[in-house]
């Protein structure tokens, strides 16, 4: 690419610095206005959903989502290890629950 004041060829080192740089820096700003703190550990809160997750039904993973919604904690807590005991006697590929799901 060439710079039309100065003709100069732009190097990749050129083009990191100039161009590449400062236009991440612009999406990152914005991702972090659209996304605060508190959106983030509602987001990563999901990960107990996700089986292949190592967050899998791991109630501290979820309690910033119950402080969001203000639902009571211990009760959440109570309704986890039924629905975990429930889990470990299915099958591990959660077609259950899928089926669980989508009959309410």
């Amino acid at each position: 690419m060439r710079d039309s004041s100065n003709q100069h060829t732009w190097t990749r080192r050129d083009y990191k610095k100039k161009l590449f740089n400062k236009v991440v820096k612009v999406f990152v700003d914005e991702l972090n206005k659209r996304f605060d703190g508190s959106v983030c550990d509602l987001l990563r809160s999901m990960a107990l959903l996700i089986p292949s997750s190592s967050h899998f039904l791991d109630i501290d993973t979820l309690k910033p989502f119950a402080r969001h919604y203000a639902l009571d904690e211990r009760l959440l807590e109570s309704e986890m290890d039924v629905f975990s005991a429930q889990y470990r006697i299915a099958d591990p590929g959660c077609k259950w629950l899928l089926d669980m799901l989508y009959l309410e």
